[in-house]
């Protein structure tokens, strides 16, 4: 069974196929058509309005609504007051510290050690 032959779609040149789908005569003209099949178009920029401090900015990204990170925490923080970063007071050195996560008691793992081994030892 013979191989059957075709005309690169970039070059025009006759070659044999290795497999019936293909479509190019070489990896080059493969790259060359596949680039031009898919090429790259950037998207336009769009002036836009941030909704937290009305300021104009620039952007390609259809999804982007605000101007920066702190104009969509500040939006984020009035709607879920519930999020805000607590200040909470250390169960083993008393020392007050922040935190966002409900269940944090310690402020930093030197205090949680401690507590854990003290734990340990009453058992």
């Amino acid at each position: 069974m013979g191989k059957k032959g075709g005309f690169c779609l970039v070059c025009n040149k006759f070659f044999f196929k290795y497999r019936p789908q293909q479509q190019y005569c070489s990896p080059k003209c493969r790259e060359k058509g596949t680039k031009a099949k898919y090429k790259y178009r950037p998207k336009p920029l769009t002036d836009r309005i941030c909704p937290q401090c009305g300021e104009v900015f620039e952007s390609n990204d259809s999804k982007r609504v605000y101007c920066c990170l702190e104009c969509y925490q500040k939006h984020w923080f009035k709607y879920h007051p519930n999020a805000m970063p607590k200040t909470r007071k250390c169960f083993e050195c008393g020392e007050e510290f922040t935190t966002d996560h409900g269940g944090k008691k310690y402020c930093c793992e030197d205090c949680y050690l401690a507590a854990k081994k003290r734990r340990e030892t009453k058992t």
